[in-house]
């Protein structure tokens, strides 16, 4: 296949009355309009011979119907169909029909803007149909005439629709190979009595424009169920036209992600779920193992960071919900490889939002679906990591819970299945120095977590052993979310510790002039500030108050949406300014506080 693709095109309808359909049709044929026309030719001309028709004159459906009555009409539809689909030269039918007779107020506007839909779903139907891209597109039009008149000429043509497609590419919704075409299409304005391919476009017309009769329906069904006709809605919904162009180009993410918006928005519209188990058949049965784990981690970071649509931890754990579900129909049918790998990737990141939220009661029901299949998946090395944050999620599920004693067990058995992990890298890797694990993000958090639960289980025979801990970890402390991690926990040791003076001191000199202050960092500040504040007497709370008033003046919330650790800075802070003596701000903090989307129940709220 040459990429050199012939479009033919027919109208039929008014596109003015509102009880008519509204629709164009055409027949797509993999070569140039000349070679077409001849290999057409050979093709349907035995059949006007076959049912004694007087020549191409007569070949028109509407005429048939008239002269010879609806059963040989429709004979004669099917026995062309056949034919088309058993020829050499592969061919396939289009249609778009304008269902909800949007007009752009002149019929002649209706009909160009109805064509310049046809034109950018074609390229969809010859990606799916011919698996190939056109690199020539010969465009032959019908032309019409109102009492003698030419209506649209080809000016209009070039002008309306061809000079259309850039915009319709920056809007997504046409795939970006169209751009490239602008330069290689050819307009070829033709009576439809005397070309091949516009005999075929009239009879796909003809028999879509009456498909409110059952025998007329069902071969437009036959046809659809052999992938010979790619029908389409003008006017459609401008999400479903970017999700197939985003499918066309290859952008499974994209189109994965938008299509699973709409069926959450929308989840009784058929045509949004359809287009949803669709993307997940092709990128779970068409992508390879590779591409499929590619494009579902992709989609799952999608949801995680998305600001716009799921914002709240909420919104993300409702449609992670609902993708679970849809995965687990469509595997029904598709029985996808290596599926409770998936499963458990999306249920890991439904844990990290239960946690957020403080859900602890439907936390500990996901941990134990993840259990169920944890021992199927050890057994592949590639899992390994998933499975080390699965254990790291479960240790935050008893942190919300307020059990602190067995959270340190569960950190601590983490920390060890981490440390054994090294002597796996050992292997791996004969040269790898301790340090070299111990520098790793994956060591850093597990060793983190650990003396992050036994301070909040504290008691002082554990002091040397947490001091001890946090001496292996500082040396290796570059990122600047693991340096934020280790002050927090100094911060916490410290109050524990009764050492509020000195807490406040470090935490001064650490944020102060530092750019790479965390929200975790400003919130411990606070708790250890208003600590000493609650036990201090009243001419020292000034004292301590406007000596570090400028730092907690300069603490900024999200303005997006309300999250977890705003909602304990929002606590600190009303403490704060009650201090300060200024209620209003104080009530502004505590009734912000209150806003954040938590489990009613939940222990941590």
């Amino acid at each position: 296949m040459n990429g050199y693709f012939t479009l033919y095109i027919d109208e039929s309808g008014d596109f003015e009355s509102p009880n008519q359909s509204w629709l164009i049709g055409g027949l797509i044929i993999a070569d140039s309009f000349k070679s077409s026309e001849d290999k057409l030719h050979a093709a349907i001309f035995p059949l006007i011979k076959k049912y004694e028709l007087n020549g191409q004159d007569d070949f028109h459906l509407t005429e048939i119907r008239r002269n010879s009555g609806n059963d040989k009409a429709l004979n004669i539809a099917t026995d062309l169909f056949k034919t088309l689909n058993s020829a050499n030269t592969p061919s396939c039918f289009v249609t778009t029909i304008n269902k909800a007779k949007v007009s752009a107020h002149n019929l002649e506007r209706t009909y160009r803007l109805m064509l310049l839909d046809l034109i950018i779903q074609a390229e969809t139907a010859v990606h799916e149909f011919f698996n190939s891209e056109i690199t020539h597109l010969d465009l032959v039009i019908a032309t019409r005439t109102i009492n003698a008149v030419r209506q649209t000429t080809q000016f209009n043509i070039d002008q309306e629709i061809l000079q259309a497609l850039p915009k319709a590419v920056e809007s997504d919704l046409v795939a970006s190979g169209q751009i490239a075409l602008l330069n290689n299409i050819e307009v070829h304005m033709r009576d439809a009595k005397y070309q091949w391919g516009l005999i075929c476009a009239d009879f796909i017309c003809n028999i879509t424009y009456n498909q409110r009769f059952p025998e007329n329906y069902k071969v437009l069904n036959d046809l659809k169920d052999d992938r010979q006709l790619f029908s389409f809605e003008t006017f459609s919904s401008p999400e479903l036209r970017r999700i197939l162009n985003h499918e066309r180009n290859q952008n499974y993410i994209n189109a994965l992600f938008d299509s699973l918006k709409l069926v959450d928005r929308h989840p009784k519209n058929k045509d949004f779920k359809s287009a949803v188990y669709r993307l997940i058949k092709v990128v779970f049965t068409q992508t390879g193992s590779s591409g499929a784990k590619i494009y579902f981690e992709g989609l799952l970071e999608r949801i995680w960071r998305d600001k716009t649509v799921y914002k709240s931890y909420f919104q993300k754990l409702n449609v992670l919900i609902k993708l679970l579900r849809i995965l687990e129909d469509a595997n029904t049918e598709l029985s996808v490889r290596n599926f409770n790998s998936f499963k458990f990737k999306l249920n890991n990141l439904a844990l990290l939002c239960l946690n957020h939220i403080g859900d602890v009661d439907k936390a500990k029901e996901v941990l134990q679906k993840q259990k169920s299949i944890i021992n199927e998946l050890i057994s592949d090395p590639s899992n390994f990591p998933m499975i080390l944050d699965f254990h790291s999620r479960e240790v935050e599920i008893y942190v919300n819970s307020l059990d602190f004693e067995k959270s340190e067990v569960l950190a601590r058995a983490h920390w060890d299945m981490i440390d054994e992990y090294r002597n796996i890298w050992e292997l791996i890797s004969p040269d790898m120095e301790k340090s070299d694990f111990l520098r790793s993000s994956m060591a850093i958090r597990a060793k983190s977590t650990l003396v992050r639960c036994m301070t909040l289980n504290y008691s002082s025979d554990k002091t040397e052993v947490i001091q001890s801990y946090i001496e292996d970890i500082l040396p290796y402390l570059s990122h600047k979310s693991d340096k934020s991690r280790i002050f927090c926990l100094r911060l916490l040791i410290l109050s524990k510790e009764h050492r509020l003076d000195e807490a406040i001191n470090v935490a001064i000199d650490y944020i102060s002039g530092n750019e790479d202050v965390q929200e975790f960092d400003y919130f411990f500040f606070l708790f250890v500030l208003n600590q000493k504040l609650l036990i201090s007497e009243k001419s020292d709370i000034k004292e301590l108050i406007t000596r570090v008033y400028d730092i907690v003046n300069g603490i900024s919330l999200n303005s997006f949406s309300m999250q977890y650790i705003d909602m304990l800075r929002c606590r600190e802070l009303s403490l704060f300014y009650h201090f300060k003596g200024l209620k209003r701000e104080s009530h502004d903090y505590l009734k912000r506080a209150q806003s954040l989307e938590l489990v009613e129940l939940s222990p941590i709220a």
